[in-house]
């Protein structure tokens, strides 16, 4: 599967900030492909706000702040084996 990002045109941020994600880890695609599925438009809306603020945050290194969100993301996921649900 891959992400659409066409249905995020309405919300310019929030498909700037998925963008770049998606061209640091492009193996995240299926999540986003499920995260943003169902989501009403007042919801996006606020995303796109949020992304925003991301960007305007980030400056020009959105880019490296989305390669340390992959490596975040990545090492929770090794943490999970030391703790049983």
């Amino acid at each position: 599967m891959s992400f659409d990002q066409a249905r995020l045109d309405r919300y310019p941020n929030l498909k700037h900030v998925v963008s770049n994600l998606l061209e640091v880890w492009p193996q995240h695609s299926d999540y986003c492909e499920a995260r943003f599925r169902d989501d009403p438009p007042g919801f996006m809306q606020r995303s796109n706000e949020l992304a925003g603020l991301v960007i305007k945050l980030s400056g020009a290194d959105l880019s490296t702040y989305c390669s340390d969100y992959k490596w975040m993301c990545e090492e929770f996921l090794k943490e999970e084996f030391f703790f049983p649900a």
